[in-house]
């Protein structure tokens, strides 16, 4: 059996005729060799062609590894495999037929192993290798699959795409099918109301072509006509606005085409997703279809899903007992669990193994769901919840480490977020205030920090000129490809992007085993103890405090060196809401009595739910730094009011925020020793539509009279010059436009263009502070579990130790004024926190009626570090470097006349 399975599924497309050497052929045939003896002589062989840089190395490695794998030693057919393929990399005079073959078995090898990031590296190597139009689409295909098995469905749906626009070239009517189904299994995983809808169109599209007989269903199978109206069924099923009748139309085609077919494992499939469709209302049909399922033969996947679905319907009947033996049944099937006990949950070591961890991490969220939901005043079913969620927050760290795609590792950052509300709410309910600091810190810009310490470990590594310059190169492309992609000016763009990807991939993958502690994440970053940040408080006479939103309450942390004080939020819906009108009350002036009466009453609202009154009393005089979460990363503190027509929180308290604590302090480890004080680019007129900024070139002009700075303005403020002179100055400062309307690719202004988001990523930098004067360069998307994807948080990306940005437009006339102020304060000697608040207030008091309005001087605000600059005095330099010159005039003067 297992050698009919190779024959099948290593070669897809047709066994091809090979020669081997004839001294492979004469050990293998050998009457008189035991099988380790063969295998002994054929390791000699094997070396012995490596030896000669044999150009049948290849042909007698492919057969030697079909043998291995054959005779059950299949860790040994992926090693003789790689001698074979390396051969070729050295050896120009190969077999490429072969040499496909050989990548494919290699793939098919891997999978069996279930190591599904190396399946997806070869087939990355095949699509780049002279293979053929189907071999091409087996490797995308697989690569999208196994994609979408480790959770980087981003990337999966790209090579789907890829794939199905070769195969509709070439009409091959099946695989378009089978592909197209298997692409909507990703757009369904990402879940987002974009992905639901491009899934249902992709598979819509097929369907309409076969009512057209546009593709004969005569030339369809079975199965792809089954997975067509199933998937379809599937995307109506989990869209948030849930269509009942359009799903079951699916599925009933769907369980015809089963019961046509006669498929045991189609009608297993079906009854489980009919059974989930009723569970969902808490009609009880839904027990019998899900019974039904689970005496068929399905899936491991389909069979866990079966449970989970039983477990569903049980505890929205209220019925504890059943709903966690099922969900403990549904662990089960993907890793060994007792399921006699529903408190047992698997081993670490048990859940890191498993080939299903990511089907297993929604699963075990499930279990801790169902323990907290008839949490009543036993504190036992807390504890069960607890452990579970610690289980599912070290799979979630394991997933998101083994994860290549930055849109991937987002996405598991945002299912990671629900363990860490459930957790915090578990530690505030048992009074575990450490472990609550540990899950709301594991809520926080987990990538950000991990991206800091790999550049601190480039940095380290030395690396050699010409991999940094391969790298840039690679990256450089990548970006732009990504700009094209998304600005639709070029149909190729996506699929030249996908292999720009490869390109980069493969170069890292060949730099792994030299630099493998800069080029792979090894571990999660640490989070600091709340000890360390204790000490931290006492030092710098600061108090922080962190928040985690849920959908329905939320948590604040208090720490200073006298207290640690954990607050539950209520009404975190309430507060979306009053967040909402807050933000339009702030990006206007306030004219009427009616829009200021309206904006004391909810900057107070918001006020008392962050700070309640054993809170405020704390806080009262301090200088904070603020952790904000979700929403809240859109506010601005300091302009609530602890009174409705009390003063603003900025006129009591110095105020500074940070993407998280553990962030911040691991950041300013970070030595950065620069040179020069201040550069500062402001383009003021631009080459597209946007608007002059006269203003701008005031703000760097008193900025360079203040530092004796190095200023870029007008047509000398270009991109080029930015990336070329922006490192090894203590301030780098950029007064231009910006934008974050569109969420997902932010960016900043030059002369000749504009900057993204991905881009800036591509930059470095060691700036003690950035200073971005320019509109919304605090915004971007949110990602739930990792914070805003903004420009701010770009510059953190590329070395800086603090920004100084903004939440929206900012006016051009006040924002100088306060970067004018800020800046003498600086100079002055004051913090960069205490310096941004005295220029607000400076501005408050400069002004008045609806000119003092948060509108225009709230905008900016200090993410990092908040402590002091040092400035050098260049001047000193300048003269002492003037008087040695003098010196030495006047030694040779003395000389010649002396002579």
């Amino acid at each position: 059996m297992k050698k009919l399975l190779f024959l099948i599924l290593i070669i897809p497309c047709g066994l091809l005729a090979q020669e081997n050497s004839e001294s492979y052929t004469e050990i293998v045939n050998s009457k008189t060799l035991s099988d380790l003896q063969i295998e002994h002589k054929l390791d000699s062989l094997i070396n012995l062609h490596i030896q000669k840089n044999d150009s049948l190395l290849i042909n007698d490695t492919y057969a030697y590894a079909k043998r291995l794998y054959i005779n059950g030693n299949t860790d040994k057919a992926i090693s003789i495999s790689i001698i074979g393929i390396d051969g070729v990399n050295k050896n120009s005079n190969y077999d490429e037929a072969l040499y496909i073959r050989t990548l494919n078995n290699l793939s098919f090898f891997y999978t069996k192993k279930h190591d599904y990031e190396n399946v997806i590296s070869v087939n990355k190597r095949i699509v780049k290798a002279p293979a053929t139009i189907k071999e091409n689409i087996h490797a995308h295909n697989l690569i999208g699959q196994y994609s979408r098995r480790i959770g980087d469905f981003y990337n999966s749906i790209v090579h789907y795409a890829i794939a199905i626009s070769e195969a509709k070239k070439h009409n091959l009517h099946n695989l378009i099918v089978t592909l197209t189904s298997d692409a909507s299994i990703s757009y369904k995983e990402i879940a987002t109301e974009d992905s639901f809808n491009k899934g249902i169109n992709l598979l819509t599209d097929v369907v309409e072509k076969i009512e057209r007989r546009e593709i004969s269903i005569d030339s369809l199978t079975n199965e792809n006509r089954f997975r067509l109206y199933n998937q379809l069924g599937n995307l109506y099923a989990e869209k948030p606005d849930f269509d009942f009748e359009k799903c079951i139309l699916n599925y009933n085609k769907a369980l015809s085409i089963a019961k046509e077919a006669d498929n045991a494992s189609f009608l297993g499939t079906m009854n489980n997703n009919i059974g989930y469709l009723y569970a969902k209302q808490g009609k009880s049909e839904a027990l019998s279809y899900l019974d039904q399922s689970l005496k068929l033969p399905t899936s491991v996947q389909i069979k866990s899903i079966t449970y989970s679905n039983k477990s569903l319907y049980f505890s929205n009947k209220g019925n504890k007992e059943k709903a966690l033996e099922n969900v403990q049944k549904a662990i089960n099937v993907l890793a060994e669990v007792d399921t006699t006990s529903y408190i047992k949950n698997p081993t670490k070591k048990t859940l890191l193994e498993s080939s299903h961890k990511y089907e297993l991490l929604p699963t075990l969220i499930d279990k801790a769901e169902i323990f907290l939901k008839f949490y009543t005043k036993d504190t036992d079913d807390l504890m069960h919840a607890y452990e579970v969620l610690k289980l599912a927050d070290l799979l979630a760290d394991n997933i998101r480490l083994e994860s290549n795609e930055e849109r991937s590792k987002l996405f598991w950052r945002t299912n990671a977020s629900l363990i860490y509300t459930y957790a915090t709410k578990i530690c505030f309910l048992l009074n575990k205030k450490e472990d609550a600091f540990y899950f709301i810190e594991k809520n926080k810009a987990i990538l950000l920090l991990e991206g800091i310490n790999r550049q601190q470990l480039r940095a380290n590594a030395k690396l050699p000129d010409s991999i940094i310059k391969r790298q840039s190169m690679l990256q450089s492309k990548i970006v732009e490809l990504s700009q094209a992609a998304e600005d639709n000016s070029d149909d190729s763009a996506q699929e030249r992007l996908t292999y720009a990807k490869i390109d980069y991939s493969n170069f890292i993958d060949s730099l792994k085993t030299d630099y493998k502690a800069y080029y792979i994440s090894q571990k999660p970053a640490d989070v600091i103890s709340i000890n360390d940040v204790k000490a931290s408080s006492e030092k710098r006479n600061t108090t922080y405090i962190s928040y985690i939103i849920g959908q329905k309450n939320g948590y604040g942390l208090l720490i200073d060196e006298g207290n640690i004080l954990l607050y539950e939020i209520k009404d975190t819906e309430h507060l979306l809401e009053l967040s909402r009108t807050y933000r339009s009350l702030l990006e206007k002036p306030l004219q009427t009595a009616s829009e200021i009466t309206e904006y004391n009453t909810v900057s107070n609202a918001i006020y008392n739910l962050l700070f309640p009154e054993e809170i405020s009393k704390v806080i009262h005089g301090k200088t904070l730094i603020i952790s904000p979460d979700s929403f809240l990363q859109n506010i601005p503190f300091e302009t609530l009011k602890a009174e409705p027509d009390g003063n603003y929180f900025i006129e009591n308290n110095v105020i500074s925020y940070a993407y998280s604590i553990t962030l911040l302090h691991q950041n300013n480890k970070y030595i950065r020793d620069n040179d020069h004080n201040f550069i500062g680019f402001a383009p003021v007129e631009f080459n597209n539509d946007l608007v002059t900024l006269s203003e701008t070139a005031n703000e760097i002009s008193e900025a360079s009279k203040l530092f004796n700075a190095d200023a870029f303005t007008y047509n000398n403020a270009t991109k080029t010059n930015f990336i070329s002179n922006s490192s090894n100055y203590e301030i780098l400062h950029i007064a231009s436009h910006a934008n974050a309307t569109d969420n997902s690719n932010p960016w900043i202004a030059f002369s000749d263009g504009n900057m993204s988001l991905q881009e800036l990523y591509l930059t470095e930098n060691s700036a003690n502070l950035v200073v971005l004067s320019a509109c919304e360069t605090s915004l971007g998307e949110l990602i739930e579990g990792e914070g805003v994807m903004s420009m701010a948080r770009g510059f953190f990306n590329t070395g800086s130790k603090s920004v100084l940005s903004t939440l929206w437009s900012v006016n051009d006339k006040s924002s100088t004024e306060i970067i004018s102020e800020f800046y003498k304060q600086l100079k002055e000697g004051a913090t960069k926190s205490e310096a941004i608040r005295n220029a607000k207030l400076h501005y408050i008091k400069s002004h008045e009626l609806s000119e003092q309005s948060p509108y225009y001087w709230a905008s900016y605000t200090l993410i990092g570090d908040s402590g002091d600059i040092t400035i050098k005095d260049n001047t000193l330099i300048l003269y002492s470097l003037i008087g040695l010159a003098l010196l030495i005039i006047g030694f040779f003067a003395y000389r010649k006349i002396k002579n």
